[in-house]
């Protein structure tokens, strides 16, 4: 006998697309709903088909190959199998005049995957008895177009799949990229209540350090400096003072000048007590106590002049440059116990920096994966339009005929 064979290629949908959430619902129509166990039970009890259906085929041989492609993922094989031996389990009573519970004896499906391919071969052999229908063909066809809108539906679901697992992984990265931020945010509250400053950045901070730090060693060194300044001249004017004293002491003009004022004082003395006792007048007195000051004058100017001979000029210098010390060395140690309370301050910062540093290179990092996702996202939309008209599932081969070649081949033997 003569077997029929047709190669048809069937065009159900996109191939590896990746759509927006809901639109495997807009592009696709509801499968059709599957009959119930139950109403099959019902159709078995029927011993012969319904007259009205239009005369078979005559065909009780018929193989059929699908053949899916997708780069979103291949349906899952036992929910595919599970789904047309369900199929051809409800069809079988109606359109070929079978049982269910001899589907194995007459139908059997054979699958095969490689890589981003699955075929889909479906065999139907009936057997020669009188209740039979002879349908091979249409049965099979009826098979193969439930198969193909539930193949399409699982390619939609792949689909809406992909896009939300794009759409998590965008979310994700949203969510670590505001996290943080909002700690870097943290930080910088951290570091601006403790140093005071607007600016908190990383280089701003630490270049505040660097100068702190530097303004510190500056003033340290100039404190020691004037400090062994005042010691040298505090050492240099004890001696001094005492050098010029014995200097003056040692002025023979000093010397008579000192014992004229020691005689002044005694003459002074008597007068008064001879005033006393009535024997001087009051003028006799003043003019004692005028000599004794002239005389005192007289020593003060020597031993004045005495001084400037012996340096006095120098340790008046000292003097006032010693004066100017101690008060330039009070403002340095202000400013110094000021610029070491802030260093002190700032340098418990440096972990904080770190830690700002750190949040800021994830920042960067996060903010990457942001765009690196929101980028995936846009080119599968372009691939969605892309492959818009493509298919993905198509019958490879169709063929049927009255026997089966096995049994075509027995027979001629």
């Amino acid at each position: 006998m003569k077997s029929l064979v047709v190669r048809i290629v069937m065009v159900t949908g996109l191939a590896g697309c990746i759509a927006p959430s809901g639109w495997a619902q807009k592009q696709n129509p509801p499968q059709e709903k599957q009959t119930p166990p139950n109403e099959v039970q019902a159709r078995a009890q029927v011993a012969l088909p319904d007259p009205s259906q239009p005369a078979p085929s005559n065909t009780r041989y018929a193989e059929c190959t699908i053949e899916v492609t997708r780069e979103t993922g291949l349906p899952n094989l036992d929910e595919v199998s599970t789904f047309v031996d369900n199929t051809a389990g409800q069809l079988a009573q109606t359109m070929v005049g079978l049982p269910r519970e001899q589907l194995p004896q007459f139908f059997a499906l054979k699958t095969e995957s490689r890589g981003p391919t699955m075929q889909l071969t479906l065999t139907v052999d009936l057997p020669e008895t009188a209740n039979t229908r002879p349908a091979a063909r249409e049965y099979l066809d009826r098979i193969s177009r439930d198969l193909l809108k539930y193949l399409d539906n699982t390619r939609t679901t792949g689909i809406d799949r992909r896009i939300q697992a794009g759409r998590a992984n965008v979310a994700e990265a949203e969510q670590r990229c505001q996290s943080t931020i909002a700690q870097v945010r943290e930080v910088e509250k951290k570091l601006r209540d403790a140093s005071g400053r607007v600016d908190v950045s990383p280089q701003n901070l630490m270049n505040a350090v660097t100068q702190l730090d530097e303004e510190h060693m500056r003033l340290e060194i100039e404190q020691a400096a004037k400090l062994a300044r005042r010691t040298a001249l505090t050492k240099a004017l004890a001696e001094s003072k005492k050098d010029l004293e014995q200097r003056v002491k040692e002025d023979a003009v000093v010397t008579e000048l000192e014992k004229i004022v020691e005689a002044r004082e005694m003459a002074l003395k008597r007068k008064r007590e001879l005033a006393e006792a009535g024997q001087a007048s009051k003028e006799e007195v003043a003019d004692a106590e005028a000599e004794l000051a002239h005389a005192r004058v007289g020593l003060l100017e020597r031993r004045q002049e005495a001084a400037e001979r012996a340096g006095a000029d120098i340790v008046s210098s000292w003097n006032r440059e010693l004066m100017s010390l101690s008060v330039d060395e009070n403002e340095m140690l202000a400013r110094l116990e000021q610029v070491s309370a802030r260093l002190q301050k700032m340098r418990t910062l440096v972990d904080s920096l770190n830690q700002l540093e750190d949040l800021q290179r994830r920042g960067e990092d996060a903010q990457s994966v942001v765009r690196e996702a929101e980028q995936r996202m846009r080119e599968m939309t372009e691939r969605l339009r892309e492959l818009a008209d493509q298919a993905d599932t198509a019958i490879v081969e169709s063929k049927s005929s009255k026997v089966s070649p096995t049994k075509e081949e027995e027979r001629d033997k």
